[in-house]
């Protein structure tokens, strides 16, 4: 419903791309009339393609050709996929001072727009212009959402730095607090000029998200005409080297896959895959697991079972293992030899 009632208001520009009669970008201008952006802008542009991509998507799934038809080609009349950054607030707009909303960056997350592996030079280039900007006229949920944009661009660094950062913004209750509660002395500088009490819910909320995005990420191309898989399993995607120890157990992944992994020492020792369990919503008689090697480079895994195929060329030029496993059947990979050693 909410993709057709877009689909009645855009038009067609001269170029043949859709544009909305008013656009703006939330919070950008706090209500002025100057919030009144130039249609479209880098926020709207994100949401009219996710929504007809996921529109399709869901058509897909559902067998619903002629859905899926007519959604691609809503889907192909929106404004093209940037290919060099960073994002923008809306043409001619660039993000020029601190502020606390990342509106522009939705379709690095979360929506997940820009893979990382076909748009790293424009998401680089967008964080890279957000921690340059500085964080003067930051809240505390613009902390925990930078944090998760990094985990996903796989900087691992980046991300813990600004989570550490938005504890500044926590109260002893737990609470997120939009202000800086930092104590410092009269005229000392903090990481932001706000330093009022309101909380809110999506700070707390987003932080947890952004260690889940360290610790596994599942996601696969959206709001494209051919989408790819979800279930491409990145483990440990975005750990920061200071975390030498981590682990997670049953975390869950795209295609209801639980995973568990364990780090020690700064090395993967060992990774599990679990398939939905038969009569659950998401089982399948045969789900297709696909993993990105988890290991180092100089490391043969030994597996529980072995993969029905290792593809080359994943992200990073690591390889892909794919495992078909039945309902409630699980592999596991464990640190095996090192490669080329007797």
């Amino acid at each position: 419903g909410v993709a057709r009632a877009l689909a009645a208001l855009v038009t067609l520009d001269e170029q043949g791309v859709y544009r909305l009669r008013l656009s703006s970008s939330p919070e950008i201008n706090d209500n002025s009339y100057e919030a009144w952006l130039t249609p479209n802008s880098t926020y709207d542009d994100a949401m009219l393609r996710a929504a007809f991509g996921m529109a399709m998507e869901m058509a897909i799934e559902l067998g619903l050709d002629a859905d899926a038809a007519a959604w691609r080609a809503h889907l192909s009349k929106c404004t093209p996929l940037p290919t060099t950054g960073p994002l923008p607030i809306a043409a001619g707009m660039p993000y020029s001072s601190s502020h606390r909303h990342f509106s522009h960056a939705i379709g690095i997350y979360p929506l997940g727009l820009l893979p990382t592996d076909h748009h790293r030079s424009v998401i680089d280039a967008t964080l890279d212009e957000l921690h340059a900007r500085g964080t003067d006229w930051w809240t505390g949920y613009s902390f925990s959402w930078m944090s998760a944009m990094a985990a996903r661009a796989g900087q691992g660094e980046r991300a813990l730095e600004y989570l550490e950062k938005y504890l500044a913004f926590t109260g002893r209750n737990g609470f997120h607090l939009n202000g800086d509660q930092t104590p410092r002395a009269p005229g000392e500088k903090g990481l932001s000029n706000f330093t009022y009490r309101p909380f809110t819910l999506e700070g707390n909320m987003i932080a947890m998200q952004a260690v889940h995005e360290m610790l596994l990420q599942s996601w696969g191309e959206v709001g494209t005409d051919t989408p790819t898989p979800t279930n491409l399993l990145r483990i440990f995607p975005a750990v920061s080297t200071r975390w030498r120890d981590v682990a997670f157990e049953d975390l869950r992944a795209e295609g209801g896959l639980m995973v568990s992994a364990r780090r020690e020492g700064g090395r993967t020792t060992r990774v599990s895959v679990k398939a939905p369990e038969a009569g659950t919503p998401a089982a399948q008689a045969v789900t297709t697991v696909r993993i990105l090697d988890p290991f180092d480079g100089d490391i043969t895994p030994t597996w529980s079972k072995p993969p029905r195929e290792t593809r080359k060329g994943g992200e990073g030029g690591r390889a892909i293992m794919v495992f078909n496993l039945g309902p409630g059947e699980s592999v596991e990979g464990v640190e095996g030899s090192v490669r080329g050693a007797p």
